[in-house]
């Protein structure tokens, strides 16, 4: 196995928490400005946010797949971000807030929740995007490789437990939390 380039790691983390930040951002300021957050405001806040999720979702196989060529030492292939099976479920901020209104909070409460919500719900699609973006690269440059979690540096003592983790696919180590960033990266035997 070869060993990895630590400070690769660190600009391809930087790289991604940027994306995520400022989609994320951006979410969250789609959100506040909703008029109301009921059932029939769903579609058309799915339809809003979908050209901002599209495009990170692509920016995030596009930075993806250049780094995983890069350790696996190949020319970065054409990958489209429909080859990568993710999907952010933009209904789960609506049911955070519903959740939170039938608990008895107060209006204002429940909305954060749901910003909260669409905020983990975004950052979680794009970080499985930039997990699973591995199997594609892999797809189209031919390379049998496997897969190895890598902890990131203030992980969790459940992802500490997983890290170094290795699997037949990028997919397959693709779990974790919310907030939970830690990569899945390629090596050959």
């Amino acid at each position: 196995m070869t060993p990895l380039d630590a400070a690769l790691l660190v600009r391809y983390r930087r790289m991604l928490g940027s994306q995520r930040s400022n989609t994320s951002s951006a979410l969250a300021i789609m959100w506040d400005r909703l008029d109301r957050y009921d059932e029939a405001d769903v579609a058309a806040f799915v339809r809003t946010t979908a050209p901002l999720l599209n495009g990170a979702k692509a920016a995030t196989v596009a930075t993806s797949t250049a780094f995983n060529s890069q350790l696996l030492g190949v020319t970065p292939p054409s990958v489209a971000a429909e080859a990568v099976a993710t999907v952010a479920d933009m209904r789960t901020p609506f049911t955070a807030t519903w959740h939170a209104l039938s608990q008895g909070r107060p209006y204002e409460e429940a909305v954060a929740a749901g910003r909260s919500s669409a905020v983990a719900t975004s950052e979680t699609f794009l970080q499985s995007t930039a997990r699973q973006t591995g199997d594609a690269v892999a797809a189209a440059t031919g390379r049998d490789v496997r897969w190895q979690r890598v902890a990131e540096p203030n992980a969790c003592e459940w992802c500490q437990e997983r890290d170094g983790g290795i699997y037949f696919s990028s997919a397959d180590g693709d779990y974790g939390h919310t907030n939970c960033h830690c990569d899945v990266i390629p090596f050959e035997e």
